[in-house]
């Protein structure tokens, strides 16, 4: 599951002893601490500060405003409270508020993930298919290629990859729908790139707030780019959606 957070910004509530808080000062003061937290975080974090500077400015004139009052004492309503004010401020679907004591006691614990967890992740993926759920050829010759995941087993996706867009070789314009799509690993987002482009592409830079540490990705070529050579991406709101014709 850690390959999942990589790309998807999950800010936990670390205080779980939230719920059990006793009065309303003492909540009062929890939910600040909170908001302590999660403005630290994005400040640290987030990669447009201008953006986290905003955000935090909404969460506080919220509490001005005495919004999460009444939640003190419902952290899983308060989560959806918070990430409902945040979307008010900035829109980012990567980004989500969850009430979850035991991800964060993991996390207090340790960044690293068990190898049964490991495991137990990696036969979740393979019984999902690798999250490639259908592929469908449309009225028109329009191909249709949905899927909510880019997993990080992309050797084992390869065959599954690899039948579904030979499926669509043939079609005259293919939709690939990611509105649903949870973000993921950007090798797999390569390997599906890569039957778009007959030459290696750098598609993207990769920054880390925390350190400045900077990286690329350059799609690899599948001797069957051609058939999808010509690629139309369109900006859109919400997390991403793909439209590719040849």
């Amino acid at each position: 599951m850690k390959n999942l957070r990589l790309a998807t910004l999950v800010v936990a509530l670390l205080l779980p002893s939230l719920a059990r808080a006793q009065g309303s000062q003492k909540a009062a003061t929890q939910v600040r601490h909170l908001l302590d937290s999660l403005e630290l975080r994005l400040k640290t974090n987030y990669v447009f500060p201008d953006k986290a500077t905003f955000i935090s400015k909404h969460l506080r004139s919220q509490v001005k405003k005495h919004t999460y009052a009444s939640l003190a004492k419902e952290p899983e309503k308060l989560a959806v409270q918070i990430q409902a004010d945040i979307y008010t401020a900035h829109r980012d679907p990567h980004m989500a508020v969850e009430y979850n004591p035991a991800l964060a006691q993991r996390i207090q614990r340790s960044d690293q993930e068990s190898e049964e967890e490991t495991l137990q992740f990696a036969q979740w993926e393979k019984d999902n298919n690798f999250m490639f759920k259908k592929v469908e050829l449309l009225p028109g010759n329009i191909g249709y290629f949905p899927f909510t995941i880019f997993v990080g087993q992309v050797k084992e996706a390869k065959p599954i990859i690899a039948s579904a867009l030979g499926f669509l070789a043939n079609s005259s314009a293919i939709i690939i729908d990611l509105r649903e799509n949870n973000g993921g690993q950007p090798e797999m987002v390569s390997q599906l790139e890569s039957y778009f482009f007959k030459e290696k592409t750098r598609m993207n830079s990769v920054v880390t707030r925390a350190n400045q540490d900077r990286g690329s990705t350059r799609v690899r070529t599948e001797t069957n780019a051609k058939e999808f050579a010509r690629v139309v991406l369109p900006n859109r709101p919400g997390p991403a959606t793909a439209a590719i014709a040849p």
